[in-house]
């Protein structure tokens, strides 16, 4: 995978959690439902991150960063790429 240049950002606090490349960000918004067509905020948890797993092509590098992410809770949502 790419250089991790993609910001993303908890939509309840707004703090930066981390970065990931073009090529996640893509696999990510091939395989997750959007809400809308410019829509930048997923739902992650425990059920979401299994099923990104058992995708082919699955970056294992994205999957832990999500799994470490929601350690300990029902589960966190994201936007990708500019601050909430």
């Amino acid at each position: 995978m790419g250089e991790r240049t993609i910001p993303f950002f908890s939509t309840e606090t707004g703090d930066e959690l981390g970065r990931v490349s073009a090529e996640e960000l893509t696999f990510l918004k091939e395989k997750l439902e959007e809400e809308e067509l410019e829509d930048v905020d997923y739902w992650f948890d425990e059920d979401c991150v299994d099923f990104l797993e058992e995708e082919e092509g699955s970056p294992a590098d994205l999957v832990k960063l999500l799994r470490d992410l929601i350690a300990g809770k029902e589960g966190v949502e994201l936007r990708f790429g500019s601050k909430p």
